[in-house]
């Protein structure tokens, strides 16, 4: 028969460690990047379609609209990949 020794408390490696944390939690860390993009989207988002609708049909909304259709349809494509892999 095998004989456990149960270890809890002070005298036990896992759990008599200090904390010693520098960076934020990982919550905090994914607001901060989540708010981050958030605030370049609209940075670069705001502009382009300002500049789209000023220079309508001409070739610059033309390669933009396909570019950012691009984009879209990559990123979905890349997500779905990345979920059933």
């Amino acid at each position: 028969m095998c004989e456990m020794l149960l270890i809890t408390g002070k005298d036990d490696p896992y759990t008599a460690t200090e904390s010693n944390y520098q960076y934020p939690s990982m919550l905090v860390s994914s607001s901060i990047v989540g708010l981050i993009g958030l605030a370049l989207s609209y940075l670069i988002a705001v502009p382009l379609g300002s500049y789209m609708a000023r220079f309508k049909n001409t070739l610059f909304d033309s390669i933009s609209t396909g570019a950012l259709t691009f984009l879209n349809v990559a990123a979905n494509h890349c997500f779905w990949f990345i979920s059933f892999a």
